[in-house]
């Protein structure tokens, strides 16, 4: 896991997870890391998360940006379906 958040309450997070993640497969850590790379933006929301809702904070920052993904590539497929 590539330390970006050094001393934060998001790295504390991410931290207190190093063995769950450590028994992740190969891909699906790079997968994970990715995740978390593109979760970054959000850093802040977790900073400001509520004490003992740092994971929920980080749960909804890839929510975020997993969900701005998918608006990106149905744009790019021709299917912005602002409906939602």
């Amino acid at each position: 896991m590539p330390d970006l958040f050094g001393n934060s309450k998001l790295g504390d997070e991410l931290d207190a997870w190093q063995k769950s993640i450590s028994l992740l497969s190969p891909d699906d850590r790079e997968a994970f890391d990715k995740a978390i790379r593109n979760a970054k933006q959000y850093g802040d929301f977790v900073e400001y998360a509520p004490e003992g809702h740092e994971t929920e904070g980080l749960l909804i920052s890839i929510l975020l940006s997993q969900q701005k993904k998918i608006e990106e590539l149905k744009a790019i497929l021709g299917r912005d379906e602002k409906k939602d």
